[in-house]
């Protein structure tokens, strides 16, 4: 038993002597090595554990209990668990000035980061006597200074400061502090992490801050900063109280409009969200969502327009593809207008209405009917509904779209049409009465019908096939023909029905086939609402026109076609001045998105985001200039999560929907019969 007790008493100061060597082998490559990677071990507390028992040493800690598995053997980074990368690093130095909520808000933004902050209050006592000592001691390298007069200058503007500090911290006004700053980086594969920490570096040095990677402390800041925030990892920098507060992170943007409702809780501040999609510090009210199916680009858009419809007396018409909007339509005590091929429901779009425009020098509100402008937007649609569902062709071009519009033009020749709104009217005798009727208008028949005779009249061989073209294609929309998709060719029925005290109005497409037929009609649904609706949406001088909120559902697929593409472009811009949000909702980023659509994303002053697919989100990063840490957003939220940008402003959302409402906004048949 005794040589046992002996044997171990040797394997123990064995041990101890090894480790001790080890110690100062370390501390002695540290303070030999110059990498401004690496700290000064001086102001490392390393706790010293050579005293404790075997036992105590090898009993789990809390670290060993909620700590994944982790590799700590590479000197300028840690693995974390299954293959990610960290880069633990401090704040080495700071800037002599710092701004309120802005010095530090790359670090707390840049990607998957975390940081801590770790403040030391030192006792009035201690600061008065070593800003005493400081104070001297400038002063005495003051007065014996020599050189040029700006160091002179710049010694004296020191000395002042230090007494400065030491009156306001004698007189109570001010305090000093230790403050010790840790952040861990993180990445899914070293050479990233190693250029995102370059980049990180570069960023914060632009204002003055210095950034370095721990080297050979990796582990001492991982545990430091997450997640037991027990710093012993103790480099330090002196802080009074003004610039301790710019260290707080007070840089989360919130959305709070007054007139608002609510959306849900900002995740980063958990203050309520509230959004005014008709705010007067709109650069305009346009809106557009982007977010795959299942995240809840419906749900939300749905729940805006329930709480605003409400609250703020907002109407909504929607392009509904699904039907996603049957529901919150007739909860609300609106309409569904439901288009089918060959459906008894039609919308005439030849109709003409009468358009108010409002005088820019005496601000007047007149009207007048501006038929040229109807005919080019007949000759537009028709071009569409020409175009077919396969593509151009060579009978595709401008001669098409002549003979397309002479024979519009021809429509509205015996209608007799002047600027006057009542030559839209005519008086037919019933008695001794006499009453004011509209004026039928034409229909797709009556234009097919001018086309066959214009086809039968032409002698022109190089127009003769370009004919054949358009009476061959046009006839699938043609009664008459026995065509494949006829709802608009007849007059209006009486089931379309529109108006300003309707508080949603909903155009049902769902029957129509989502390849061929879909982004024709939902063309042109677009265009008959604008010249319905929002066109006439002007109010008199005094009074506030509609609030009108177009919702475009499944965007993607409509804008295939370039004269649809210029049309929402167009209603996009002028949607403002008609007190209308135009609503572009789409799923396919990266088929809606190219060159010609920026336009629409740039007017679009307001933008949700619900979590993409991972490879988009370098592409909408890139597209919308978001920061690192609204990328790593993306990539990790969940359902019932959105980013929120409004202008320069962004938010991350948690939308709140209690059970009552979910039940006409829940999208997710499923889930809205269980």
């Amino acid at each position: 038993m005794a040589l046992f007790k002996k044997n171990k008493g040797e394997k123990q100061d064995k041990a101890k002597k090894e480790k001790k060597e080890k110690k100062l082998f370390r501390k002695k490559k540290i303070e030999t090595n110059n990498s401004v990677d690496e700290p000064n071990k001086e102001n490392v507390d390393i706790s010293n554990k050579d005293d404790e028992s075997i036992f105590v040493k090898r009993r789990r800690t809390l670290k060993d209990l909620i700590a994944t598995d982790y590799d700590f053997t590479n000197p300028k980074h840690a693995v974390i668990g299954d293959g990610l990368y960290s880069k633990n690093m401090y704040i080495a130095f700071t800037p002599n000035d710092v701004n309120f909520a802005s010095t530090f808000h790359s670090l707390y933004n840049f990607g998957d980061i975390d940081t801590s902050i770790f403040i030391n209050p030192i006792d009035n006592e201690t600061a008065k006597a070593e800003l005493s000592k400081l104070r001297t001691n400038l002063s005495v390298e003051y007065i014996t200074a020599g050189g040029s007069l700006n160091r002179k200058d710049d010694m004296h503007e020191k000395v002042e400061e230090a007494r400065r500090l030491r009156n306001e911290v004698r007189d109570g006004l001010n305090r000093i502090y230790d403050v010790s700053i840790l952040a861990t980086l993180y990445e899914k594969d070293e050479r990233t992490l190693n250029n995102n920490a370059d980049r990180l570096r570069e960023m914060l040095g632009q204002s003055d801050l210095g950034i370095r990677n721990g080297a050979h402390f990796q582990e001492e800041i991982f545990f430091s900063n997450k997640p037991l925030c027990e710093n012993t990892f103790n480099i330090q920098h002196p802080f009074d109280k003004r610039s301790l507060s710019s260290t707080f992170p007070f840089t989360t943007n919130n959305i709070a409009h007054e007139r608002g409702v609510m959306i849900g809780l900002n995740m980063d501040n958990s203050r309520p969200i509230f959004y005014d999609n008709f705010d007067n510090s709109m650069i305009n009210y346009n809106i557009f969502i982007f977010g795959p199916t299942g995240y809840g680009k419906s749900t939300l858009i749905k729940m805006l327009a329930g709480r605003s419809s409400t609250l703020d007396r907002i109407q909504n018409i929607a392009i509904d593809v699904e039907p996603e909007y049957r529901l919150i339509a007739e909860t609300l005590g609106g309409v569904n207008i439901t288009l089918e091929a060959r459906g008894t429901t039609v919308i005439n779009f030849f109709d003409v209405t009468v358009d108010k425009e409002e005088d820019e020098i005496t601000r007047k509100i007149f009207e007048e009917i501006n038929i040229d402008n109807k005919i080019n937007s007949v000759t537009n649609l028709l071009m569409v509904l020409a175009r077919g569902y396969v593509g151009n062709n060579k009978y595709y071009d401008d001669i098409t779209r002549t003979i397309i519009r002479e024979c519009v033009a021809k429509q509205y020749e015996p209608l007799n049409l002047t600027r006057d709104p009542n030559s839209l009217y005519e008086y037919v005798e019933n008695g001794i009465t006499r009453n004011k009727v509209k004026k039928i208008m034409p229909t797709l028949s009556t234009w097919y019908e001018t086309l066959e005779e214009e086809a039968e009249k032409n002698y022109n061989e190089t127009f003769r096939p370009y004919y054949d073209y358009l009476l061959k294609v046009m006839s699938n929309f043609v009664r008459s023909k026995n065509g494949g998709l006829t709802c608009f060719d007849g007059q209006t029925t009486s089931d379309v029905k529109l108006g300003y005290d309707i508080p949603f109005i909903n155009f049902d497409l769902s029957k129509l086939n989502e390849d061929t037929e879909l982004p024709l009609v939902q063309y042109v649904i677009c265009d008959f609402i604008w010249e319905q609706m929002v066109k006439r949406n002007v109010a008199k001088k005094g009074e506030i026109p509609h609030k009108i909120r177009f919702i475009l559902d499944e965007a993607w697929r409509v804008i295939k076609y370039n004269e649809a593409l210029d049309f929402i472009v167009k209603m996009e811009r002028r949607a403002r001045k008609k007190n209308t949000s135009t609503c572009v909702i789409t799923q396919q980023f990266d088929e809606f998105y190219k060159e010609e659509t920026s336009v629409i994303i740039k007017q679009s002053h307001t933008k949700f985001f619900l979590k993409p697919d991972h490879t988009e989100v370098n592409l909408i990063k890139d597209v919308f200039k978001l920061s690192e840490g609204e990328a790593a957003f993306l990539e990790t939220c969940t359902k019932g999560e959105v980013l929120m940008q409004i202008g320069s402003r962004s938010a991350k959302v948690k939308v709140l929907i209690p059970d009552f409402e979910m039940e006409y906004v829940q999208t997710n048949q499923n889930a809205a019969a269980s």
